[in-house]
């Protein structure tokens, strides 16, 4: 039998309209384009390009140009993981930030801490401001050593030192036990915990510090302005330079924001000038010329002389 070819229905569809035909079940079949797709592939992004006036300072980049001389370190409030279930045991809930002395009391007295061993060694763990600050800071996975785990780590030494005894006649010894587990058992006295606690901020602050300058020297990704010169391939001049301006500033405590830039057709290492409200310290564009501490210096001190100049107007 001889095979038919295919109806074409489609006026018959095209008079019934859209409602009729999708009341038949008849969706009306697209076919794919080269992209696998129904709708056309949007056309490529045009690469829009203002002009600039070189004789005029342009900012290049899209990030911010304005460094601050505020170069304190941010506060980073750290993810408290209660190890050891001080905040819990006391009633607190993840993420057990904001809890101060008051709320501390009352969640105390709410249970009837007083009398209850446990809820006052938490209470009193947690008034500790150096203790707490240790505590708070301890990582997930970690213990805060205190009192219960140090007896526990005691019981545990007794009785592995007494299987021990037991399975192959070995004279028991804890000590012996606690230098196995990494503990070493010394008569010299432990170091305070606000000791410890001042050896840790100083440890951090100066981890923090150095990643951040890593991450400088890495990458710069300050905008800049460009004067009467091309951009620069070379933006580890203009961070070098940032960071010298920066450094002179704190050396003579002032806070203020400025940025850098490139100028061109210019006999002298660096320039000075006012784009907008932003001060901008402009750098020489050749490459040859490295920023020094001394023209960071002479550029701080014109400014500052400027602005001095101006008040007393």
């Amino acid at each position: 039998m001889s095979q038919r070819p295919d109806l074409d229905i489609g006026d018959y569809i095209n008079a019934l309209g859209t409602g009729g035909a999708e009341a038949l079940g008849y969706n009306r079949q697209v076919r794919p384009n080269a992209y696998g797709r129904n709708a056309s592939p949007p056309p490529p992004p045009r690469e829009v390009r203002e002009e600039v006036d070189a004789e005029r300072p342009y900012l290049v980049g899209w990030s911010s140009p304005e460094a601050s001389t505020c170069t304190e370190l941010e506060r980073i409030e750290p993810v408290i993981w209660d190890v050891n279930r001080y905040y819990r045991d006391l009633g607190f809930r993840w993420p057990y930030t904001g809890i101060g002395r008051k709320e501390l009391m009352r969640a105390y007295q709410a249970l009837g801490g007083s009398v209850d061993v446990r809820l006052t060694y938490c209470f009193n763990q947690l008034l500790d401001k150096d203790v707490r600050w240790e505590y708070d800071r301890t990582p997930l996975g970690d213990v805060y050593f205190d009192d219960y785990i140090a007896d526990d780590l005691r019981r545990r030494a007794v009785q592995e030192a007494t299987r021990r005894y037991v399975e192959k006649g070995v004279e028991p010894d804890a000590k012996e036990v606690f230098k196995e587990w990494g503990f070493e058992d010394s008569d010299e006295p432990e170091k305070p915990v606000k000791e410890r606690r001042r050896e840790a901020e100083v440890k951090d602050r100066a981890k923090r510090l150095s990643k951040a300058q890593r991450a400088v020297t890495a990458f710069w990704g300050w905008s800049y302005y460009v004067w009467r010169a091309r951009p620069t391939m070379n933006s580890h001049r203009l961070a070098r330079w940032q960071e010298l301006l920066l450094k002179e500033y704190k050396e003579k405590n002032v806070r203020a924001r400025f940025c850098v830039g490139i100028v061109g057709h210019q006999p002298h290492p660096w320039v000075v000038g006012e784009v907008g409200r932003r001060t901008v310290f402009f750098l020489n564009e050749d490459a040859s010329l490295e920023p020094t501490s001394t023209m960071a210096e002479r550029a701080v001190a014109f400014v500052l002389s400027e602005e001095a100049n101006h008040s007393h107007q």
